[in-house]
């Protein structure tokens, strides 16, 4: 799990859809989302982190693979590590499919959602303190100076602008607000 410091099984603990848990799973999210792992554990308790951080985990742990294929074994190994608690995964997961009904998807759906999941999921996010070539498209989107550097007057011009979009305005141009964005 990576846990090395005092206070990181508590700090690193589950959070999230999927129960993002251990300092290596929130440092490598982390890294998707331009945060260290102390600050991904703190974006991860957030509806649109634990969100975020789910379908990131989904589609780097390519999880798509094995419940397209019903593999239920294969659904908690890659998500738990291991089968504790399997009969009543089982169970419920055959509940599930009954209340929703379990009709095939057809092949290409499943790929193009795990496409966009696994797109959505390498896009850089911008936040404030950064700057480059990304920072210099954002800007021209949102209609702020553009200097490539992400600074308060910036943070300002995309707060207006996922506000008027229908977006939480929270300054961070993670992949929801590039989605829109730049669609």
């Amino acid at each position: 799990m990576g846990n090395v410091n005092d206070g990181d099984g508590w700090m690193f603990r589950g959070r999230g859809i999927k129960q993002l848990t251990g300092r290596n799973n929130y440092t490598a999210f982390g890294k998707t989302v331009g945060m260290t792992a102390e600050e991904a554990a703190v974006y991860v308790a957030t509806k649109k982190g634990a969100l975020e951080s789910a379908c990131w985990f989904w589609a780097t742990n390519k999880i798509a693979r094995v419940a397209d294929a019903d593999d239920i074994v294969g659904m908690t190994k890659k998500i738990n590590g291991g089968t504790i608690g399997l009969d009543d995964r089982k169970a419920r997961y055959e509940r599930a499919k009954k209340i929703l009904g379990s009709k095939s998807i057809p092949d290409n759906v499943n790929s193009q959602i795990t496409d966009s999941v696994t797109q959505s999921s390498s896009v850089r996010t911008l936040k404030r303190g950064m700057s480059g070539e990304d920072v210099k498209k954002m800007q021209k989107a949102v209609g702020a100076p553009v200097d490539g550097v992400f600074g308060p007057g910036t943070l300002s011009f995309v707060k207006k602008w996922q506000r008027s979009n229908g977006l939480t305005p929270d300054g961070i141009v993670g992949p929801a607000t590039q989605a829109k964005m730049f669609s």
